[in-house]
């Protein structure tokens, strides 16, 4: 395999979206285990870094090289296979496959990837680097816990491989400093249930706060053996803003209705459960709340099933890339992010 001297027309490898800028020597683009070991032979040979990308995602500036070689995981690819095992179902994915092809091969089947995150152009191998998490965190918890098993090169050229949980969890986030990742195993889960999303519209901030506070305090007192909070985020009054100026520019925001004219903050709640009539008790619930925290029924846009939650989804994955896109967009005061259990919004700007 070729290990080439760093030119300009890589210079895209050079940043990701936290618009940091780096430099390296080297790039490389590994399509096996074989190559990869290759590529840490001749980094520790010649006493250089080594900076494993995937599709340049993230927001924390972990792809930016210091110099050294870069290795892009992206030619690291190959239709995902689903393994029946003793535990369920996994999904064998190479770590160069993108979320978005994941989900497309998900999409024509009775399973998912419970997880959810929300940058569909990532790939697997970034997502486990990063220690993703995605809107249905409070389900789901983050990416590592649906990780049956990881395969990677480690620094000195040799394959290992982690199957246990506390294994695949001290990996997580440090992957970078074992080696690079070439293969994983995604647990996946069922699609059978019922799925609600309503979007809630609030004058205030202040307003959205205390329904998060109510929903949350339910959330723990009640029992909720036969259904799932499975999503809950919160949009700020300037994130509302932008998400209406970019609608006709975003073609997954084209499905969204109009929002309310007087809103000040949204919240979106997402519920999903085996038992129907649960699922639509707590709907009720949730817009019983709504009103004590001074909300209007008709400021609410709900769907039904997990094709009719897509354009609730869309959205929140659309305002992620708008906040992190024009240099503009980030100085504006907005706030976009996913509640805890403890009602605290973990925001994903």
């Amino acid at each position: 395999m070729e290990i080439k001297p760093f030119e300009n027309k890589y210079a895209s490898y050079l940043s990701d979206e936290s618009h940091i800028v780096g430099h390296a020597d080297f790039i490389a683009f590994p399509e096996n285990e074989s190559d990869l070991s290759e590529v840490f032979c001749f980094s520790s040979k010649n006493k250089m870094s080594v900076t494993v990308r995937g599709a340049g995602t993230g927001l924390s500036g972990g792809a930016i090289p210091n110099g050294g070689v870069i290795v892009s995981t992206e030619k690291i690819y190959g239709e995902p296979v689903i393994e029946k095992t003793d535990g369920g179902c996994v999904l064998s994915v190479r770590a160069g496959v993108t979320l978005r092809r994941v989900e497309e091969y998900l999409s024509r089947g009775e399973y998912r990837f419970a997880p959810n995150p929300t940058e569909k152009n990532a790939t697997v191998g970034g997502l486990f680097v990063s220690n993703a998490m995605g809107l249905n965190v409070l389900q789901a918890g983050r990416v590592w816990e649906h990780i049956a098993y990881v395969r990677w090169v480690d620094r000195e050229g040799k394959v290992r491989q982690a199957h246990a949980k506390t294994a695949v969890r001290e990996l997580v986030g440090n992957i970078k400093n074992w080696g690079a990742a070439v293969d994983f195993g995604l647990k996946l889960t069922s699609k059978d249930g019922v799925f609600w999303g309503v979007v809630y519209f609030f004058n205030t901030e202040e307003a959205a706060k205390d329904f998060i506070g109510a929903v949350c305090a339910r959330r723990k007192k009640s029992d909720f053996t036969r259904l799932t909070l499975a999503a809950f985020a919160y949009f700020n009054a300037e994130t509302l803003k932008i998400i209406s100026e970019i609608r006709s520019a975003v073609s997954a925001l084209e499905a969204l209705p109009q929002f309310p004219s007087r809103a000040g903050a949204a919240v979106y709640a997402e519920l999903s459960g085996k038992d129907d009539a649960a699922v639509t008790e707590e709907l009720y619930i949730h817009a019983e709340l709504f009103e004590k925290c001074g909300g209007d029924a008709s400021d609410t846009l709900a769907a039904y099933g997990e094709d009719g939650l897509r354009k609730f989804r869309d959205m929140c994955h659309a305002t992620v890339e708008a906040l992190n896109g024009a240099e503009k967009m980030r100085k504006r005061k907005c706030v976009f992010g996913y509640v805890g259990e403890d009602g605290d919004i973990c925001e994903v700007k």
